[in-house]
């Protein structure tokens, strides 16, 4: 084996270890896009939650100009963060997926579907005050009186339509 190596036939060995080696990063960086997304891929597979392999995922398929994965994957992880409560930035990734598929209608009323979620999302923390402090008055109201409170009201016509502040002056 010691002949091998000073011959040079360790090298080829020694190169295909160093190729293991490299990271997703790696393989990003040296523009090995191919080995990346199977790589991201496999990984995604093994944990289907690991936003931040998503997201790379996207970004390699975007370089590899497959156009419809990368969409596919932004979308996923845009709704993963607005229905975490991170309503902007599932709006940016969306908004990154559209500059990929701009002809792509569905986009931009995802985008505005969590752009009227962030709203109402708003409108309630708002809201919710008003129905704390008229809670407040009677002793006992807990968060969850209240939350089951919010539910039955969100529905209403006069809840979608009126700004936070007047439904808050409304509750309280």
């Amino acid at each position: 084996m010691g002949i091998k190596n000073w011959f040079g036939g360790g090298a080829k060995q020694a190169q295909k270890q160093k190729e293991q080696d490299y990271t997703i990063d790696d393989l990003i960086v040296l523009e090995r896009y191919d080995e990346a997304a199977e790589r991201l891929k496999a990984k995604v597979k093994i944990n289907p939650q690991d936003l931040h392999s998503h997201l790379k995922l996207a970004e390699v398929y975007a370089q590899l100009r497959q156009f419809d994965k990368a969409v596919d994957e932004f979308g996923f992880v845009a709704e993963e963060y607005a229905q975490d409560g991170f309503y902007d930035k599932g709006v940016a990734l969306l908004s990154k997926a559209q500059k990929l598929a701009p002809l792509d209608q569905s986009l931009r009323f995802r985008i505005e579907r969590i752009q009227r979620e962030k709203s109402m999302e708003h409108v309630r923390a708002i809201a919710l005050e008003g129905l704390r402090q008229a809670g407040g008055q009677q002793a006992g109201t807990s968060a969850l009186e209240l939350t089951r409170l919010w539910h039955n009201l969100v529905s209403s016509t006069v809840v979608q339509h009126l700004p936070g502040d007047q439904l808050k002056r409304l509750f309280s």
